[in-house]
């Protein structure tokens, strides 16, 4: 990222900050997990700038000029990533193409899973995008993730990259106490019609 604009009314020479126990309004504190999306998916609907000053702040004040490369480095939706637990709905969230999606039963965890399922460590699993290939780490979890290799479930190695619609068990070797996760990936035509700007949603059945 070369430059971030981050526009605040109230830090304006002449204004007062309010009072803190009003920081709800003003006030939002997140990990640096969160810039990423904040900073590709974010637009003020109260801003409002007109082309021409826009132009104006991009050229004249920052200087800056079209960058050839750009598409190629825009975090694009590349598919959706499947997250099925034992007896509850199965979960589609869109996977980009530099995701690090954390997966676990803690709230710190981008995906949380359902805190009754105790074979799934708080911390257990990590999906990385990395040129292209879906990549998947063991957070030391204390049940492990597994994959099939020669016909049967072994533990991961760091880095293990997953094919499409390969199915990864999290938690247990067997498929129907594990959380089973997956991915397929999208037509660029597939994207551009998408509701890309959803995190989080259910499927009615499991697409398999």
């Amino acid at each position: 990222m070369s430059v971030f604009l981050l526009f605040v009314p109230f830090l304006h020479p002449d204004s007062t900050l309010p009072p803190l126990e009003k920081a709800a309004g003003w006030l939002n504190i997140g990990g640096i997990n969160k810039l990423p999306d904040f900073a590709f998916h974010t637009r003020s609907e109260r801003l409002g700038l007109a082309p021409g000053t826009v132009k104006t702040i991009v050229t004249d004040i920052l200087g800056a000029k079209p960058w050839a490369k750009l598409p190629s480095v825009l975090d694009a939706q590349i598919g959706n990533l499947y997250i099925a637990e034992p007896e509850r709905p199965l979960l589609r969230i869109p996977l980009y193409q530099y995701d690090d999606i954390s997966i676990g039963r803690s709230a710190t965890q981008l995906v949380k899973i359902y805190r009754e399922l105790r074979r799934i460590s708080k911390a257990h699993t990590r999906v990385e995008v990395q040129n292209g290939q879906v990549a998947l780490y063991d957070v030391s979890s204390k049940n492990g993730t597994y994959v099939k290799v020669n016909g049967r479930f072994q533990k991961v190695a760091p880095g293990y990259v997953l094919a499409e619609n390969e199915r990864a068990l999290l938690g247990s070797k067997t498929s129907k106490k594990a959380v089973q996760i997956w991915y397929k990936l999208h037509t660029q035509a597939a994207v551009n019609t998408a509701d890309t700007r959803t995190v989080f949603g259910t499927l009615d059945t499991q697409d398999r």
